[in-house]
């Protein structure tokens, strides 16, 4: 840029500076400005690595976690919460996306399809368990055409924030169950082979199915209270994370650790 405007105070035409350097004479006129050299803005400028960006390494441990088997069909807002539950932090789910998307894995996982947008319904709450109940009712499909075994299915609201008159929370569990990566896609065999799939979900469900609303513990967690435990230790660990790397920290605080449900949104 300072050749440009040496050989412009020196009589060349600006533009023909520019050519020379191989630049247009607009591309200048947007880097020069008010008599300053603003930042290359081209895409494939060269441009120096951020300070907090993560190491090779730091980055090949991340992936190797998320094929780990226990964690292949699972997005990070699984991935991340349950590593803190062992002690271990080594990047933000917006990190984890991104090194998923660059190298080709950012992908619905599992069997899950792309989530739909609905409207939010008129909602109930509860504030402890057994208070409020949710039900509903989905086919179960046989291994023979047009048979199908009816799932009755009733839900304590507790271990979900809120519920609503037409029990999208319950179709939304339904959802879960049927998008399990071991869901038979060929039909059950017979209704005692669909009922103990349904329990072993259910098993899962409680006890392991981390849930977004309840800021990823299980339900069971919630119920029993164990929660409150859960979520300081997972604070505890990121803010030791935040103190090892506070240049990758900036401003930014840890997530939310205080317990989820209807009286903590």
């Amino acid at each position: 840029m300072s050749w440009i405007r040496e050989a412009n105070q020196a009589g060349a035409r600006l533009r023909l500076a520019c050519d020379e350097v191989g630049i247009s004479l607009r591309t200048y006129k947007r880097w020069y400005r008010g008599g300053k050299v603003t930042a290359d803005k081209r895409p494939e400028a060269i441009r120096p690595e951020p300070m907090n960006k993560l190491s090779e390494y730091e980055q090949q441990v991340i992936l190797d976690v998320c094929n780990e088997s226990r964690f292949a069909s699972l997005p990070p807002t699984q991935i991340v919460p349950a590593l803190l539950d062992d002690g271990l932090y080594y990047g933000s789910e917006s990190t984890y996306y991104r090194l998923l998307k660059q190298h080709g894995q950012l992908q619905h996982r599992g069997r899950s399809l792309a989530p739909r947008v609905a409207k939010a319904p008129e909602t109930f709450t509860a504030n402890g368990p057994r208070q409020v109940f949710c039900w509903d009712i989905t086919y179960l499909p046989s291994n023979v055409r047009n048979q199908f075994f009816y799932l009755y299915m009733l839900e304590d609201l507790y271990s979900r924030p809120r519920v609503s008159n037409d029990n999208p929370f319950a179709e939304s569990l339904f959802r879960t169950c049927k998008y399990r990566p071991e869901w038979p896609s060929a039909g059950f065999k017979s209704l005692d082979e669909a009922r103990e799939w349904v329990l072993k979900f259910t098993r899962w469900y409680n006890y392991e199915h981390k849930h977004s609303k309840l800021r990823f513990v299980t339900p069971e967690q919630r119920h029993t209270g164990q929660d409150k435990a859960i979520l300081a230790k997972r604070k505890a660990v990121m803010e030791a994370a935040k103190a090892q790397h506070s240049v990758r920290w900036g401003k930014r605080q840890v997530r939310n650790c205080t317990p989820g449900g209807a009286n903590n949104p």
